[in-house]
């Protein structure tokens, strides 16, 4: 504040000059403090070092753990196709069987003992055959007879062919490559037709199975 009029001044009282002097001083004080503030609030801001990186679109993975159920879609249950007596059975639970090993065997001496007796009934027939078909040309014996002849010797062969076959039963090859997952025998059991004796899974074609929701 300027006073210029200096005779009005003079006219003050000096109290009201010194108050008036004293309000100066304070607005003058006031101005410079505001100054001053507002010299710091215009002071620089620090710098906080960041790092940037490039986004990028990834596929998003996730991980689920569910309980489920194996199941093998490749295996077989090795049963027997004739009765008697088993006497070799090497294979347990877990072991690992190449393809054409021996399974089992079931003894077979009755059925040798059927079978030898069949080759000589078809031999049998054979040379009965041979010497009908010679009286045959000598007009000897009737056509009938013959036939008969022939018949019989079918029989035989037919029976021997049989005998053969149920041999073969007496045992079991591995029809593929596996591991045994069941044994239901012990040697010396006595078996009847079509029991399980094992059970042969090929590992190759186990598969697992699990329920999960359709919103997954």
């Amino acid at each position: 504040t300027t006073v210029t009029d200096q005779g009005k001044w003079s006219k003050l009282p000096s109290m009201r000059r010194f108050l008036l002097i004293i309000c100066i001083a304070v607005m003058l004080a006031a101005c410079d403090n505001s100054a001053q503030k507002g010299k710091r609030q215009q002071r620089p801001e620090k710098v906080h070092l960041v790092e940037t990186i490039t986004a990028q679109r990834l596929p998003e993975s996730q991980t689920l753990i569910r309980t489920g159920t194996l199941r093998a879609r490749h295996e077989t249950r090795i049963i027997t196709q004739e009765e008697g007596r088993l006497i070799e059975l090497p294979f347990y639970e877990g072991d690992t069987v190449k393809k054409g090993a021996i399974l089992f065997r079931l003894d077979d001496t009755l059925l040798q003992a059927e079978l030898k007796k069949a080759s000589a009934q078809r031999l049998q027939a054979e040379q009965d055959l041979k010497r009908v078909e010679r009286l045959q040309h000598r007009s000897v014996i009737s056509e009938d007879e013959l036939v008969r002849t022939r018949t019989a010797l079918d029989v035989a062969q037919a029976e021997e062919d049989l005998l053969r076959i149920r041999l073969s039963n007496t045992y079991m090859k591995a029809p593929f490559a596996g591991v045994i997952t069941t044994r239901e025998a012990e040697p010396g059991d006595v078996l009847g037709r079509f029991k399980q004796v094992l059970t042969l899974t090929n590992p190759e074609s186990l598969v697992t199975e699990v329920s999960i929701s359709e919103l997954l």
